[in-house]
Order: structure tokens, then C-alpha cells, then sequence
């Protein structure tokens, strides 16, 4: 049986939604009108809703195939028993809307690099790193850098981490969290938590950097950068805010409100430089990245070897030429045709170390094969 009352405010936020242009402004008005999240209470007696919507609750009535008759099962959906409420070309302009303003907003904003971990990462000697950057060949690369310091007389090196890197690794375990009620419920200790609770942060932490940034400040207590691990602590009241649930909906006599998780790190040196390496502790292996700059240099190097190997040019002046490069450019990129055959099958992949670039490839590159990998971080053969 159909609720006209709900099912015309779900009607109302669709169209608002096509009409504003953007979640941000339909939240802004649901703020200044008062409305909130209905209130009830759960089995087992706590006060859950009554609180403002969140983005991630718009996203979730925005992209609920049940409004529009379907049943959803496992990330697929299938035709339902119950009455559409929202009309099918109603919802397909807004599923558009909703994908063309998330691209929008990050070809936008991403271009400004925001440091969105500042003031949070820490050494195991308690240095705070500060965010840092040089510009090279007119890239930018950002960092976390500590500064020296004397611990029991001795003198600290100060430490340096690829900030995009870290980031990355945080963001994708925050968004892991968020795409499991299971892990939500673990953490918090809350009963009724559904998808559409984690939404506004998940939405938030793969958007613009700025939202990003927020939310972390919000999520992370702490980042702790160890000799041989790294350390993320979730901040619970954080992350129970940020999902939209009030204090009240909280576990009580909860002491501990920091939860902490674990993984493997190492620093080894990649050409003159002392970068990070992190293996997330799941599965053994990090999560498959492909590098596009990287990918691209391989295929030309080899590209160029076999056109000098089958003498369709003499020299890599001859390379330089007609490719339109200058001949160090070709110089340094050729050298990849010569890498390892793992660490080569790694990269088009997306295997290789997080924290390997193009430019700790074109310098000098090893000939044997034991001393690449050592090098550039992967693992013995």
C-alpha cells in the first residue's frame, strides 16, 4: 500500500532535484523549511532520525530503483510487485544529472590539490608531517614532510610521504567502511544502519576535494606514519555524525571512541628518493591502480626498440624526429623496453607500487634484472 504522503515528497525532491540542478541547494532548502528525517524508534529502544537530510540521504531517494517499480538484489534489479511512484523518464534525467554534476565536480576541483589529510598525519615519534610541495617540469608533487628532530640524543631523519598517494590509501578504506553496513554497525556499535546512512560521506570522500577534505577532518583522528606500518584511527562520533545519526542513537557507555586499523608499510628507496610503500593488509596485494603515464611510456619504449631492432629507423636521433620528441626525452623513455618482464606485466596491470611515477623510471635504469626490482620496489621474483 502506497503512502501518498511520502510518495508525493519523494515526487517533490526528484523534481526540486532537475530544477536546482544540484543536492547541495536541495539541502540548503529542506534546511531553511525545517524538514527533517522522520523520527522513530528502533527494537531495541533508541531515538533514531529526526535530523536534517544529509546529501548522501538525497543521493539515496534520488537513486532508488524502487521508486520506479524495481526490486533491487546484489547490485542488480528486477522488475517489482509494488506501483511506481516516480515516473522512468523523471528518474533517467535525474540519473543523468546526478553523473554529469559528479564528473563536473571533479575535473573542477581536483585541479586545486588540496592537502586533505593537513594536520593529521603524524611519524611514530609523534612529528607531525605538514604538507609540502615542489614543482618540477611544471608538475606539481605534494608531499607530508616531518621536520628533523633529536629523540634520547639522536638525531631524527625527517620523514617524507607522496601525499597522493596516502590519501588515496585512507580514502578508499574509509569508502570500503561506508560501502558495508556490516563494518558501519562493527565500528559504531548501532543497530538499523542501512546503505543510505554511509552515502552522504561516501558521496562526499570520492567528490570534490574540499567535501573531501571535511569529511576526513571529520572521520580521522589520526594518521601515524611507522618504520614498518601505518596507523589510521576513525574518530566514532565523527563517523557516526557524518552518516547523519544524532548521539542519541549511539551505543551508550561506549569508553573508547577511537578505532584504529593496521596495515603493513615500508620505505625504500626509488631512485633518489625515500617513498612509501603500503600493502593494505587484505588481500596481500594493493588494489590494482593503473598508471596512464606510465602505461603510455611502456608502449612507446618498446614501440621504438622494435622499430630500431627491425631497422626501420638507425639512431634515436632518427626516433626523436620522427616521433616529434626531443632525443633525451626518447633517451630516457626507451630504457623501460629494457625492464623486467614482471615488473613490465605489473604496470599494465596496475600492480606496481602506489607510490611509483614515470620520472623515477627515466632515470638510470639497472641491467640486471634483481637490482630493477629492488629498486623500483617490487617484489623478488
Amino acid at each position: 500500500m502506497v503512502n501518498q504522503t511520502d510518495a508525493k515528497f519523494v515526487r517533490w525532491i526528484f523534481d526540486r532535484y532537475l530544477e536546482l540542478g544540484n543536492a547541495s541547494l536541495l539541502k540548503s532548502e529542506l534546511d531553511r523549511e525545517g524538514i527533517k528525517t522522520k523520527a522513530r524508534i528502533s527494537k531495541t529502544g533508541r531515538e533514531m532520525g529526526g535530523t536534517p537530510y544529509t546529501r548522501g540521504m538525497l543521493y539515496y531517494i534520488l537513486k532508488n530503483r524502487a521508486y520506479i517499480g524495481e526490486a533491487v538484489h546484489k547490485g542488480k534489479s528486477y522488475p517489482g510487485e509494488h506501483t511506481a511512484i516516480v515516473d522512468q523518464g523523471v528518474f533517467n534525467k535525474v540519473q543523468a544529472l546526478i553523473s554529469t554534476n559528479r564528473q563536473d565536480h571533479i575535473t573542477k576541483s581536483r585541479t586545486q590539490d588540496p592537502s586533505l589529510l593537513a594536520g593529521l598525519v603524524y611519524d611514530h615519534y609523534g612529528r607531525r608531517l605538514s604538507p609540502s610541495h615542489t614543482n618540477k617540469n611544471g608538475l606539481r608533487y605534494r608531499y607530508y614532510v616531518s621536520g628533523p628532530a633529536k629523540n634520547h640524543g639522536q638525531d631524527l631523519r625527517a620523514i617524507r610521504v607522496a601525499a597522493g598517494d596516502l590519501e588515496q590509501l585512507i580514502i578508499d578504506h574509509l569508502v570500503g567502511i561506508l560501502n558495508s553496513p556490516q563494518r558501519l554497525t562493527e565500528i559504531l556499535s548501532i543497530d538499523g544502519l542501512t546503505e543510505g546512512h554511509a552515502l552522504n560521506a561516501r558521496e562526499a570522500l570520492i567528490g570534490s576535494p574540499q567535501e573531501a577534505a571535511d569529511v576526513l577532518k571529520r572521520i580521522v583522528h589520526k594518521v601515524i606514519v611507522g618504520q614498518e606500518e601505518l596507523t589510521l584511527q576513525i574518530d566514532k562520533i565523527g563517523l557516526a555524525a557524518t552518516c547523519g545519526l544524532s548521539d542519541s542513537s549511539r551505543s551508550r557507555g561506549s569508553k573508547e571512541q577511537i578505532y584504529s586499523m593496521t596495515f603493513k608499510a615500508s620505505f625504500r628507496r626509488i631512485g633518489s628518493e625515500t617513498k612509501l610503500i603500503i600493502n593494505d593488509g587484505q588481500a596481500g596485494n594493493e588494489k590494482p591502480r593503473r598508471d596512464p603515464a606510465l602505461i603510455k611510456a611502456l608502449t612507446r619504449a618498446h614501440a621504438w626498440a622494435k622499430q630500431l631492432q627491425a631497422g626501420k629507423v638507425k639512431s634515436l636521433k632518427d626516433v626523436a624526429t620522427v616521433e616529434g620528441f626531443s632525443r633525451g626525452y626518447v633517451t630516457d623513455i626507451i630504457r623501460l623496453a629494457y625492464l623486467a618482464p614482471d615488473i613490465t606485466e605489473a604496470i599494465l596491470d596496475g600492480r606496481q607500487p602506489q607510490s611509483l611515477m614515470l620520472k623515477d623510471m627515466m632515470r638510470t635504469i639497472p641491467p640486471n634484472w634483481t637490482d630493477q626490482r629492488r629498486m623500483f620496489g617490487f617484489a623478488a621474483a
